[in-house]
């Protein structure tokens, strides 16, 4: 359960901008497979929204509302003060590579 780095993060992340996706679309789909193979596992801790955002080089707010969303689904748990984690409970969802629209 330690903090993920975001050096360690960008192991699997990338952002390229001139694709014809969107970043919202990137970031998003890229955090959720994290959690379905295993690169980000239940209570890891995510760097901040202003960390990744830095180290990705993509606005703070993309990576703030990708994280809402996924917090919405039940992906991440936002704790007051203490930063946004994995959910424990990402092991009942199953995988679904469908095209976000």
């Amino acid at each position: 359960m330690g903090k993920i780095t975001p050096q360690i993060l960008m192991t699997f992340m990338s952002i390229n901008k001139k694709s014809g996706d969107t970043i919202h679309n990137q970031l998003y789909s890229q955090l959720k497979s994290g959690v379905y193979e295993g690169m980000l596992r239940p209570g890891d801790r995510l760097p901040s929204s202003r960390e990744m955002s830095l180290q990705l080089k993509v606005s703070r707010n993309a990576v703030s509302q990708v994280f809402e969303q996924l917090t919405m689904e039940g992906f991440f748990e936002s704790k007051t003060g203490s930063g946004t984690f994995i959910s424990k409970n990402t092991g009942k969802f199953t995988y679904s590579k469908r095209k976000i629209t």
